[in-house]
């Protein structure tokens, strides 16, 4: 018995997936737990897995093709089973993409890739690519840089992946929706950077500097809930939860996975849970639970020597906090000069949610959290 498989909604504001790669081809047996292809959502690459055994007879998305949530993607069947009849009536183009018309080549490419290799006259020797086979954009790429040399001109055009775009319409809809204003505030670590060197001295365990912010933001939003809110029009919403997103980049996109109840979690919890999603952002493995339902957002560029920046906030959170790098300080304590480490936080608040006096408040907290450290343990 035939078994469909379609574009999941991998998460709630998905309205259509770009079909990356297939891990299987026309033929191959495939069993519950197999992952069968990589799915470009709004937020994330993410692995599809099957729900279902059978033979792979049908392919009704080629990869790089972006297509709506439920669409029809792949069915599975039987070795010999007719399956014309659930692509007729689903209306489901068809694309030599069959049991029956399956073929191996030489040099692999996608079927879209071959036709618009054909169409344009371009050898598919002569192109380059990171896959396993040429994609469409590996052929797009290759015109633009070739049309480029040939006009002489010192630029060439990539074209925007699925999360890049959500990246700019959310980020757009949030500056110009949320009146942002921003609240910046001067931190000494040097008690921070003694007790994360005592840790690891200590009990040989290496805490990041990031995972006590993250931990110290957490017991600071325990006492200003105005922080962790959500602005839905015509109520505030107030979560009992305190999820925290960190921004995490990579060459290629920027993801903002969450360490959900933070507020219930130690500093190794939050150490570990960092380390794997890190991973995961490295190797576009985010499970749909990894992305969703924070609360408040932190974005550090300390470690590129960045000073202070003011960040975007991500919606639907109230806030989200920058974070900038450590530097020497000279401070005047009992009229004498010490140099001291500090850094500088800025605030971004979403004026609807939070007033400036709340937004004060909140930093005033996180501040004294982070230069008594030992607040950070409670």
């Amino acid at each position: 018995m035939s078994e469909i498989i379609k574009m999941p909604k991998m998460s709630d504001t998905m309205i259509s997936g770009t079909l990356v790669k297939w891990h299987k081809k026309i033929g191959d047996n495939i069993v519950p737990g197999d992952m069968i292809a990589e799915i470009e959502t709004d937020k994330a690459i993410m692995d599809l897995e099957s729900y279902h055994k059978g033979i792979l007879l049908y392919i009704g998305v080629k990869e790089n093709e972006n297509v709506p949530v439920d669409s029809i993607i792949a069915i599975l069947g039987d070795k010999n089973e007719d399956i014309s009849s659930i692509i007729n009536q689903n209306d489901v183009k068809k694309c030599n993409n069959t049991l029956s018309d399956s073929k191996k080549d030489q040099i692999k490419a996608s079927p879209l890739a071959k036709k618009m290799a054909i169409d344009k006259n371009i050898s598919l020797r002569d192109v380059i690519s990171k896959n396993e086979r040429i994609t469409k954009n590996d052929i797009i790429n290759h015109e633009l840089k070739h049309s480029y040399q040939e006009k002489n001109v010192n630029y060439y055009d990539v074209p925007t992946s699925s999360i890049r775009n959500i990246i700019a319409l959310k980020l757009s809809k949030s500056k110009f929706t949320a009146p942002h204003f921003y609240i910046k505030i001067a931190v000494r670590t040097d008690k921070l950077n003694k007790l994360k060197n005592e840790i690891f001295n200590d009990f040989n365990i290496k805490i990041s500097f990031n995972n006590f912010i993250i931990k110290a933001v957490s017991n600071a939003i325990k006492l200003h809930p105005n922080i962790n809110t959500s602005w839905n029009d015509s109520y505030i919403r107030y979560f009992k939860n305190i999820n925290i997103g960190v921004a995490v980049s990579t060459n290629e996109n920027l993801y903002t996975p969450v360490i959900k109840n933070t507020e219930n979690k130690s500093l190794s919890d939050i150490s570990n849970i960092m380390k794997d999603l890190i991973y995961k952002a490295q190797n576009n493995k985010f499970n749909k639970e990894d992305l969703e339902n924070s609360t408040f957002t932190i974005s550090n560029l300390g470690m590129y020597g960045v000073e202070e920046f003011t960040a975007i906030i991500n919606p639907p959170n109230a806030c989200i906090l920058s974070i900038g790098s450590i530097q020497k300080i000279p401070h005047v304590i009992d009229d004498k000069i010490k140099i001291c480490s500090q850094l500088k936080m800025i605030l971004s608040c979403d004026h609807r949610l939070v007033d400036g006096k709340i937004g004060a408040e909140f930093l005033s907290t996180l501040k004294n959290i982070i230069e008594n450290p030992f607040k950070i343990l409670i």
